[in-house]
């Protein structure tokens, strides 16, 4: 079993929890998240199992999206509202085509703060706990790309944005720097992942719903590594197999088929259609594929 479910992590529980369910539900080994929710977000969390959890990094740098709920009048110190209220501005209000225009100047890459209350390290020690023992008032700062940002209702003071990532974007620092910006404060309310690369929020399945679906032995919110990663297959000769499965990635002539125009990321299987590895297209070297990780137990 080395797959990857696309899990529908709920709002008030961590990822971690999530990810723990849904390991015990499958009495698998091993099982990673392809990037960290907060306890109060909900929506798409990638679960990698097994063997598939040597893909995580690959799948976590897929873009991302979310809908994001923000309210105004106030700053809390975790920028969200599990928070405790810094500044509140009670009388200060903006309108929509004034928030509109704001928002234009916040795609491209936008300087954010690291949240304070976050899961980064600083020194080794993650900076949530710093956090909480006072020792720090923020975490530094980030580039995020921020691909696109719709406005997709405005009710003073609740606005909600739908809002297109690069991985590592902090949302709620962004609404946090929204509210600065506009003069009257926020702090994200509500989030929603809606989708992480080809995962999709209206495909993905709760852990309350996969564990039905074991119940009733459907199997079906599995997928293959392969199918959801799309990358090209190299196929290698037999005689090149045992020095593969060691490491030692195969020169030109040990593949069957090497499509090197097709990307840059590839499987490697054996004549019987077996995933044995995966590497990374070399350049001028005369071992095409560098060999980034071997399979053990075949994919």
């Amino acid at each position: 079993m080395n797959v990857i479910i696309n899990v529908y992590k709920p709002s008030g529980v961590s990822s971690f929890q999530t990810v723990n369910k849904v390991k015990k539900l499958l009495g698998a080994d091993k099982c990673g998240h392809t990037g960290t929710l907060d306890p109060l977000a909900e929506g798409v969390l990638p679960v990698c199992v097994n063997q598939a959890t040597k893909f995580a990094d690959y799948i976590m740098d897929s873009e991302k999206e979310y809908v994001a709920e923000l309210c105004f009048g106030k700053k809390t110190d975790t920028m969200d509202k599990t928070g405790s209220i810094l500044e509140e501005r009670p009388h200060c209000k903006i309108d929509e085509e004034k928030f509109r225009k704001l928002l234009e100047n916040f795609t491209g890459d936008v300087n954010l703060k690291v949240p304070s209350y976050s899961a980064v390290k600083l020194n080794g020690e993650r900076a949530y706990k710093l956090a909480r023992k006072g020792e720090i008032e923020d975490a530094g700062y980030r580039t995020s790309k921020i691909k696109e940002m719709e406005l997709l209702s405005f009710e003073f003071p609740v606005a909600v944005l739908r809002i297109r990532c690069n991985k590592g974007t902090y949302i709620r620092s962004l609404v946090d720097r929204l509210g600065d910006e506009s003069g009257c404060l926020a702090y994200m309310s509500g989030l929603v992942r809606s989708s992480n690369g080809s995962f999709h929020m209206k495909d993905s399945f709760s852990p309350g719903e996969i564990e039905k679906c074991i119940e009733n032995g459907d199997y079906s919110f599995m997928k293959n590594v392969n199918d959801i990663l799309n990358w090209p297959v190299a196929v290698v000769k037999d005689e090149a197999v045992d020095a593969l499965m060691n490491g030692n990635a195969p020169d030109k002539q040990g593949y069957l088929k090497l499509p090197l125009e097709q990307g840059d990321n590839f499987f490697i299987q054996n004549l019987k259609g077996e995933i044995l590895a995966f590497g990374r297209k070399m350049k001028r070297s005369r071992k095409p594929i560098k060999v980034v990780k071997v399979f053990k137990n075949k994919l």
